[in-house]
């Protein structure tokens, strides 16, 4: 899922007609009134045969047009099928149901994988969790950071295949904690270019002696799930002007989002037992 930030859309170089359009984008979106929208995403639906928007998917992925419906394309894979989102889609939510759109990425509606109650509602608590501990650990490190960024983003990707996410799961258990730990395989990453990065207390710093040795962790365990900030075009260091308020909107915005899904499953769990 790619979450887009800002509320202001353009830099300082971008051409008045641009800046016109943009403006008008996050006035009619999420990203004036919360500082973020739903850029687009991705979610996984099973392999062939399953099922996509309750009918036979036969490796179908589903798609939205211009106004946000659903549209059948070809899968990208041989035996594989997603729903597929575009930027119309979180473009037709508001600042009241944005959540929605989480919802449907964290716990799809309509999926061809039958995991059970249980195990479905075990999937995304651990994954709000993940997540929202990453994007709470994107939030400390640019509290401290002065920056500006234009149209960064924030990327959320999971395993979705039950089989592969067990046996990913299993695997982090079962490496030492030191292993489990490693910031490449259970924290956010914050880049800026390949020599930057987020260290585990936030701060950033310039070519850590330890990449390699994260990176080989790294290869090492399958991921459950990654977060990143991306997208640094329109991205520089401003010193004495603080902290990007502009991107830290969008990014508190997100994990308050995060933090009441996860208050809601517990309440869900609560009552079904």
């Amino acid at each position: 899922m790619d979450i887009k930030l800002g509320a202001r859309l353009w830099d300082e170089d971008t051409l008045p007609e641009k800046r016109a359009r943009l403006d008008k984008v996050a006035a009619e979106t999420t990203s004036s009134s919360l500082g973020f929208r739903v850029a687009g995403m991705r979610v996984w639906q099973g392999a062939r045969g399953g099922c996509v928007d309750g009918k036979a998917s036969d490796g179908i992925l589903s798609q939205t047009t211009e106004n946000g419906q659903a549209k059948d394309a070809k899968g990208d894979g041989e035996e594989d099928g997603y729903k597929v989102y575009d930027k119309m889609y979180g473009r037709k939510f508001t600042a009241d149901n944005v959540k929605d759109a989480v919802w449907e990425y964290i716990r799809p509606s309509h999926t061809g994988v039958d995991e059970g109650l249980a195990t479905g509602h075990i999937k995304c608590f651990r994954l709000v969790k993940r997540f929202h501990d990453d994007v709470s650990a994107i939030e400390e490190c640019l509290e401290k950071q002065e920056s500006r960024m234009i149209s960064a983003s924030i990327l959320f990707v999971y395993e979705g295949d039950p089989v592969a996410r067990n046996e990913a799961w299993a695997a982090a258990q079962e490496a030492p904690k030191s292993q489990r730990g490693a910031k490449t395989a259970d924290h956010a990453e914050v880049n800026f270019n390949g020599q930057i990065e987020a260290d585990d207390d936030g701060s950033l710093d310039e070519d850590d002696d330890d990449d390699e040795d994260d990176e080989d962790v790294d290869d090492a365990l399958p991921k459950l799930s990654v977060t990143k900030l991306i997208d640094f075009a329109h991205a520089k260091w401003t010193p004495g002007l603080g902290p990007d308020e502009n991107v830290l909107q969008g990014v508190r915005s997100i994990r308050k989002i995060l933090l009441d899904i996860f208050i809601a499953l517990s309440k869900q769990w609560k009552e079904q037992l």
